[in-house]
């Protein structure tokens, strides 16, 4: 493990915890130190909950190596790097490592979230065995790695990152390169379209805050799916389903906190994610399933947005798009091209049996 930081030190814990050597590396003797015994401490808490005897905890403890020089790596078969995230850094790290250090078997991973595991990759003598593998904070809680594959890495690095990763007890989604991997490129409407409604005043930061946070679970934990189901946002028994919108004519100073045609804050948001999600698919970023586990266990979504729109119903998804799209004419708003193909081919979702997942029968 080549930083000592949060995450190299978590990293390193779940390493040592997991059976393997691990050897603890950091430039600054006092970081390599302070990992260490974060890493340590570490084990110990898990021991004090129960999740781990004494006896365990004090095993995975002596597994861990401190040590200032990196020539220290040269039998290991994988080599984590939880540096700074600076191109420049990484890139002399694996030309070294590569070049110098460690044998031609030997996996190099990634843990940065920001850089491009392709352009790290690139300064190593065997770019095909550069992988990501992206932890999420902290590292020896959080149940989710996200395993990267950049453009030329070989299918037998992403399978050592993969059961490394599993070994850590870790559920584990493969994603390939890009700008944000999966989960964090899939989330990314969350806060811009919130941050959109608030600059136009259609809610305060209270009320998209509480909408965000207790509604879209409690809908779901109802199972207030929408249209198809009867009852979402709106009760759809009743006709109309919900009152005239106002009079553009007559407008009040109540006007700003009315539910656009459009959408309303928590159907805007939920819509704009899964649009992003359905772009990352049809973009082959990651697979359904992937998508809707890095979502809800690297981010605690209540339900993967996929899933969600399938009870949802796609041509409702597609018709709040096309409504903000008309409104605004701009390119965060066009739907995804994977999201319309499925609403003409009449996979709208699980009362169609099929959407983004199959079903068996309509609930």
């Amino acid at each position: 493990m080549i930083g000592a930081g949060t995450m190299g030190a978590g990293i390193a814990q779940l390493a040592a915890r997991s059976g393997a050597r691990t050897i603890l590396h950091d430039p600054l003797p006092e970081a390599l130190q302070r990992g260490a015994q974060y890493a340590r401490d570490g084990l110990s808490k898990e021991a004090a909950k129960g999740r781990l005897s004494s006896e365990e905890a004090d095993t995975a403890a002596s597994r861990i190596e401190p040590t200032d020089d990196l020539d220290a790596f040269a039998p290991c078969e994988l080599v984590i790097e939880a540096a700074p995230e600076r191109l420049s850094l990484k890139h002399e790290l694996y030309k070294r490592l590569s070049e110098e250090i460690v044998g031609e078997a030997c996996v190099l991973a990634s843990n940065t979230s920001s850089l491009l595991v392709t352009a790290i990759a690139a300064s190593a003598r065997n770019p095909e065995r550069v992988v990501g593998m992206h932890f999420f904070n902290p590292a020896p809680i959080m149940r989710l790695l996200e395993v990267v594959a950049g453009v030329e890495s070989s299918t037998e690095a992403l399978d050592l990152a993969t059961a490394t990763g599993e070994a850590m007890g870790k559920t584990v989604i493969v994603a390939k390169d890009g700008p944000g991997f999966l989960v964090n490129r899939c989330n990314r409407p969350f806060g811009l379209e919130a941050l959109r409604i608030l600059q136009e005043q259609i809610a305060d930061i209270e009320t998209i805050d509480r909408t965000m946070r207790i509604e879209a679970a409690r809908y779901v934990a109802a199972g207030r799916y929408g249209r198809k189901s009867g009852r979402g946002y709106y009760d759809y028994s009743r006709d109309p389903y919900r009152p005239p919108d106002p009079d553009p004519d007559q407008p009040s100073r109540d006007d700003a906190k009315v539910r656009p045609a459009a959408g309303g804050v928590l159907e805007r948001i939920v819509c704009q994610v899964i649009n992003e999600c359905a772009f990352a698919l049809g973009e082959g970023v990651g697979s359904p399933q992937d998508i809707d586990t890095g979502m809800t266990l690297g981010l605690n979504y209540p339900r993967g947005p996929l899933a969600w729109a399938d009870q949802i119903g796609l041509d409702h998804v597609l018709a709040v798009l096309d409504g903000l799209w008309e409104e605004y004419r701009e390119e965060r708003y066009r739907p995804a091209p994977a999201l319309r193909g499925l609403v003409r081919a009449g996979r709208l979702g699980r009362t169609s049996g099929a959407g983004f997942f199959s079903y068996d029968a309509a609930p």
